[in-house]
């Protein structure tokens, strides 16, 4: 079950990400960029936690 609501999660963060990436960078707004690098930490903290549960 928890490998069905992170595959959807991904999907839905890859979507998002794509809507994003159409958007000129020098457009967006600080509070959207600085949103945008704390979901990417967040994700590379929760991977890196995954990846130590795994060993």
């Amino acid at each position: 079950m928890e490998t069905v609501i992170a595959v959807l999660l991904v999907i839905i963060i890859v979507i998002l990400l794509r809507i994003n990436s159409k958007l000129p960078k020098a457009d967006r707004p600080d509070h959207v960029k600085e949103a945008m690098e704390r979901d990417r930490l967040r994700r590379l903290r929760e991977e890196e936690a995954a990846r130590q549960q795994d060993s």
